[in-house]
């Protein structure tokens, strides 16, 4: 199943899987900006069309989704650190792009991250840049497990 339609592609590199799908909700804004990080086991197989639907599902409540793409294991320049590398340049292209657009709340910037994705998008929580990083989801992070899980479940 193909996503939902994206309202406008942006390339922040040279490669062909640099780049990024954006949609924008109704109305004139500002709205807040979500960038997403799809997942797919670090594999070149697998693109951001799996969590397209997530994007337009959150566009329609409102936010802008940024839906990066990136270079994976298997690619020309994928792995450490040119995946890493690629969500970096993303973020800060996109960022750095838009400060004038009157669609977007720069004030309400988010980042969220599914699976190999929540490990990429981790690091830019990190990241000692002068952006409005809030405390961002990760879902299903490879490794999420907790030993407070496993010890609840014990007695």
């Amino acid at each position: 199943m193909l996503p939902p339609p994206f309202d406008e592609r942006i390339p922040y590199g040279t490669d062909p899987r640099q780049f990024a799908e954006l949609r924008y909700p109704k109305g004139g804004g500002p709205f807040p900006l979500l960038f997403v990080v799809h997942g797919g086991f670090w594999q070149s197989v697998y693109d951001l069309k799996h969590i397209g639907a997530l994007c337009a599902a959150l566009t329609k409540k409102g936010t802008i989704t940024c839906n990066l793409e990136y270079r994976r294991l298997g690619d020309s320049g994928g792995g450490y650190p040119g995946t890493f590398q690629d969500i970096a340049h993303a973020t800060d292209h996109i960022l750095e792009t838009t400060p004038s657009d009157p669609r977007y709340d720069h004030a309400h910037t988010a980042i969220l991250g599914h699976s190999a994705g929540g490990h990429l998008a981790l690091p830019e929580n990190q990241s000692p840049e002068p952006y409005p990083w809030p405390a961002s989801p990760t879902y299903a992070p490879p490794g999420n497990k907790t030993s407070d899980t496993a010890s609840s479940h014990d007695s």
